[in-house]
């Protein structure tokens, strides 16, 4: 618990400590998720990315200075919606900058960052001798990553919505002299064209509900986002709670996830449905095979629950590509911006599952009852749910909702 400089931090167990800032940097996540959405759909990937980057390494400088409890939660709501933002964009620039064969390599080169991250904290916060000392250890790489800020790119698609085609084929003409290739053909008339005309009446929720493929695929995947979100972040709030040192457990619940690497080579030769089913399965039955072994066998039970965590962060790669490849090309230019359309609405419900884990280990601990219970049961019923979703494998992207209905 760290020590505030007045007596309020007294008023505050260390169960109560974590339940609000672990509930109030989720609840910035979600603010992030709208707000950074809309934000890089309007002014772009890049600015809002680095915009996001240079305010999360400030606030960590700034809440290692913070006087009370109430300011310090302010900056963790602050960290939750500038980290959101952080992860969208750079998602967005990855898959927006990948073709085809390579399109499954984005989701998963962020999330090992994000493990490797994990794992760099375990350390450093072993080292810090203090809260103030942590947070600005944390602070300095971030602010670091300013240093990009001239050879990082605009997406070129999004320049090409925004009919800023001469900036578009410049970046595309930089991109395939690097790569020793002939300049990429991509027409802006053609690509806008898609992007702004095809399916024009079918952008928002309103039109996907009256179509029964759409409905059908928005309700699904929306369950298995906020499912996999909720068991993934609930696993990592509670990993320190199985009876293992708190810094161990957070290397290995970082270095747990490493083994996703294999995923891109895996999803050429498996389909995106049967990987969603297969991973939420053992997510699920994983977590429910820790309840009759707590709290005796505390070293398998944290092996079982670090298991459940990586299929369920696999889950969320292939289910990131995946709802992409479900919808018509209309609403993925908006993929991650809270809009009116499907995939936002996907993602709105991911970041809401995020949201409740905090506060479903919560009520399991006032309830006395073991939150894996939960933990368990959605990620089955999800595995369920995806039976009745296509397989999008080698499948083009559907242009339309005729093509969607199209899909086997």
């Amino acid at each position: 618990l760290p020590k505030l400089r007045d007596s309020q931090s007294e008023a505050y167990s260390l169960q109560d400590f974590k339940f609000y800032t672990q509930t109030t940097f989720m609840v910035g996540l979600l603010v992030g998720s709208i707000a950074m959405g809309i934000a890089s759909d309007r002014y772009g990937r890049r600015p809002v990315l680095l915009g996001c980057v240079a305010s999360q390494g400030a606030a960590e400088f700034v809440i290692a200075f913070l006087p009370n409890f109430p300011t310090y939660l302010l900056g963790r709501l602050l960290t939750g919606t500038t980290a959101s933002g952080i992860m969208l964009c750079s998602f967005s620039l990855g898959v927006e900058w990948c073709g085809p064969a390579l399109r499954a390599w984005p989701p998963i080169i962020l999330a090992l960052a994000f493990s490797v991250g994990m794992m760099a904290l375990a350390g450093v916060a072993k080292i810090s001798q203090n809260w103030p000392q942590l947070h600005l250890a944390t602070g300095v790489p971030q602010l670091m990553v300013l240093l990009l800020f001239w050879s990082l790119p605009e997406s070129p698609r999004w320049l090409f919505l925004k009919k800023r085609t001469t900036e578009a084929r410049n970046l595309l003409r930089q991109a395939s002299i690097i790569n020793r290739r002939s300049e990429v053909s991509w027409t802006p008339l053609r690509l806008t064209s898609k992007l702004s005309t095809r399916g024009a009446n079918e952008s928002t929720l309103l039109i996907t509900f009256r179509n029964r493929t759409l409905r059908k695929r928005l309700l699904i995947m929306s369950y298995i986002c906020a499912a996999v979100s909720m068991t993934y972040y609930g696993l990592c709030l509670s990993v320190g709670d199985f009876g293992l040192d708190i810094h161990m457990a957070q290397f290995l619940s970082g270095l747990a996830e490493i083994p996703q690497l294999l995923l891109p080579p895996l999803m050429r030769r498996v389909g995106r449905r049967s990987l969603c089913i297969v991973f939420l399965s053992v997510a699920g039955a994983t977590c429910l095979l820790c309840l009759p072994l707590q709290p005796n066998l505390a070293n398998v039970v944290v092996a079982l629950a670090l298991l459940g965590k990586l299929c369920a962060q696999v889950t969320a790669c292939v289910a990131t590509l995946y709802r992409i490849e479900l919808f018509p090309t209309n609403v993925r230019p908006r993929c991650h911006g809270h809009r009116q359309n499907a995939l936002g609405a996907v993602a709105m419900c991911g970041s809401v599952g995020s949201l409740l884990a905090p506060l479903v280990n919560r009520a399991a601990l006032v309830l006395g009852v073991s939150a894996l219970s939960v933990h368990g049961c959605l990620p089955l019923a999800g595995a369920a749910l995806a039976l009745l979703l296509p397989e999008t494998r080698r499948a083009p992207f559907p242009d339309s909702v005729e093509e969607c209905e199209r899909q086997p």
